[in-house]
């Protein structure tokens, strides 16, 4: 038996750190190297832009917990936030925005069965979606 061989071009890529055992440090540099966030601008609708250079659009309270997606919903104007443990802890997390949140709704990946929350619950290693909506014309007041 012979070997088969992908025709093509390939490529690969690697990272090394290191970090103190248990920390999540390797897993975030990791993540963001094989993942990298792609900007995409539209500059006709960021003239008028009012999220300060020193402001971000969203962040988290929870180490354990990374964010994978924040995307506009298939089928409504609502934003989705999907998310993980990396830890195995049950974790509350807190979204904090630059704009006024609300209505967050846990649903399934697919983002079907919206069930009303009050809280952002990620169970240990699991992974959770969240919709909910929010208002870019009503900004969080930040004097």
């Amino acid at each position: 038996m012979g070997r088969k061989w992908q025709e093509g071009s390939h490529s690969y890529h690697n990272i090394l750190t290191s970090n103190k055992t248990g920390e999540i440090t390797g897993k975030k540099i990791a993540k963001q190297h094989n993942e990298p966030i792609h900007v995409i601008v539209y500059p006709d609708k960021s003239i008028k832009a009012s999220l300060p250079e020193t402001a971000s659009f969203f962040n988290i309270d929870k180490e354990n917990i990374i964010i994978t997606t924040i995307k506009k919903a298939e089928d409504t104007d609502e934003l989705v936030i999907r998310m993980f443990d990396t830890e195995g802890e049950n974790s509350q997390v807190n979204l904090n925005s630059f704009f006024k949140t609300d209505k967050f709704q846990k649903t399934n990946i697919i983002e079907e069965n919206p069930i009303p929350v009050s809280q952002l619950i990620v169970p240990s290693f699991g992974i959770e979606t969240f919709s909910f909506r929010i208002n870019s014309n009503n900004i969080k007041n930040r004097n």
